[in-house]
């Protein structure tokens, strides 16, 4: 969850990422991620986005980091699978039997999460809340609450449109305080 959040995937993409799209660097403590350009690019060949180790707690604590996130991630991998390294074309978020997840298990697991949270998973008129870009509007939602500028995010999503305006809606407002200041 947060590796797709942090990286604005789509359900497909992180349903299709492999071990081979991650690069990491335990000297510089980035997280080099493969990145689809467009949902058309499957292969991942289009772009990479790099994530540092972004702790903020002395204490080690790493939640809500990227690259310690990932690091753990890929641990978990091996020890449920046996493997040393990183195997390439395996995938990258495996189901339980270390397969290729569907993009409808992902969608599945997202309103899995939704439920658990307590979030309504329909609206009002009955048109579902969650769906394949969850993590999308999630990250674009999320950076921005954290005051990070609409561009960064467009560029880090790999959107070449204003959708971010639309996922994003007033969370860039929540720092409006701080930016006036």
């Amino acid at each position: 969850l947060m590796i797709a959040v942090m990286s604005l995937n789509r359900e497909l993409e992180v349903s299709l990422a492999e071990q081979g799209h991650v690069t990491m660097d335990g000297q510089e403590l980035t997280m080099h991620f493969l990145l689809p350009v467009s949902k058309n690019d499957r292969e991942a060949r289009g772009c990479t986005r790099t994530w540092p180790c972004v702790c903020h707690d002395s204490a080690g604590d790493f939640i809500g980091c990227p690259y310690h996130t990932m690091k753990q991630h890929l641990h978990l991998i091996a020890e449920k699978f046996g493997c040393h390294g990183l195997l390439d074309d395996m995938p990258l978020f495996p189901d339980a039997g270390g397969a290729f997840c569907t993009p409808e298990a992902m969608l599945e697991l997202i309103e899995t999460l939704g439920s658990l949270t307590g979030d309504p998973l329909y609206t009002k008129d009955g048109r579902r809340r969650l769906g394949k870009h969850s993590w999308r509007s999630t990250g674009a939602v999320y950076l921005t609450s954290l005051g990070l500028e609409l561009l960064k995010i467009t560029m880090l999503a790999r959107w070449n449109c204003p959708i971010i305006v639309h996922y994003a809606r007033l969370a860039p407002l929540t720092t409006i305080s701080d930016d006036f200041k």
